[in-house]
């Protein structure tokens, strides 16, 4: 297997996330399409720090380089990196300043309602989609925040 993020990323990460397109409403496709999504930071990290560090913005950990994503590149990374971390750990209890998911219930299929998210992230014909509520209340569609945080992926390997 190869170090290449590159390689990684058509192998394994786009590979989930176009399974998970296939059906939208499988949770376990969702949450495989998420993990490797958050998997792509440590790769990334772990190849780019030994050899050109301004590509991971110079940080000095996986955890800081996912931190500065969150902040600074796609806010909808670091809600795949708090469902992945809640999906794994259950519940939450560190990164409390930053982190907008506390538990893996979080995560699941919902009604899509008029006043939950955004109107741009509803399905056009109502019904279910898979959402995160965020901690504050808000509903996120899961599927806009995967498809948010692909396309950065893509914009920072090319």
């Amino acid at each position: 297997m190869s170090d290449d993020p590159a390689i990684f990323f058509r192998d394994f990460v786009r590979r989930a996330y176009d399974e998970h397109l296939q059906s939208p409403l499988d949770e376990y496709r969702a949450k495989s399409a998420v993990q490797e999504i958050d998997n792509m930071a440590e790769r990334m990290w772990h190849y780019w720090s030994k050899r050109d560090p301004s590509k991971v913005y110079n940080t000095a950990s996986a955890s800081g380089y996912r931190e500065y994503l969150r902040a600074n590149v796609c806010q909808d990374f670091g809600l795949v990196w708090d469902v992945h971390d809640a999906h794994k750990h259950v519940e939450l209890t560190r990164r409390i300043e930053h982190r907008k998911v506390t538990t893996h219930k979080q995560t699941g299929a919902d009604k899509a309602g008029w006043s939950d998210a955004s109107w741009a992230e509803q399905p056009w014909s109502g019904g279910d989609m898979l959402t995160i509520r965020l901690d504050g209340g808000e509903k996120r569609s899961l599927g806009v925040v995967l498809k948010n945080a692909i396309e950065m992926w893509e914009q920072l390997l090319h």
